[in-house]
């Protein structure tokens, strides 16, 4: 029963929610612009207090998806 919320612009965090938690965590899939994620760990960095940011690896994946013949 954690609460999860989607995130599509950093005006939609309101920093006051944030209260509550004591440890958040940011994922981003793939078409996640780097922009919108960059600018949700700076609203973090600045409107929360005593923060420790951690940055994760993820999983490194190596599937090739090959374009049907009929396509080519």
């Amino acid at each position: 029963n954690i609460p999860s919320f989607l995130i599509n612009t950093i005006n939609e965090v309101n920093p006051s929610d944030l209260l509550i938690f004591n440890k958040i965590g940011i994922t981003a899939g793939a078409s996640a612009p780097e922009e919108l994620v960059m600018n949700i760990i700076e609203f973090f960095k600045t409107n929360t207090q005593n923060i420790n940011i951690k940055i994760m690896d993820g999983i490194k994946e190596d599937i090739i998806f090959h374009i049907p013949k009929i396509l080519r």
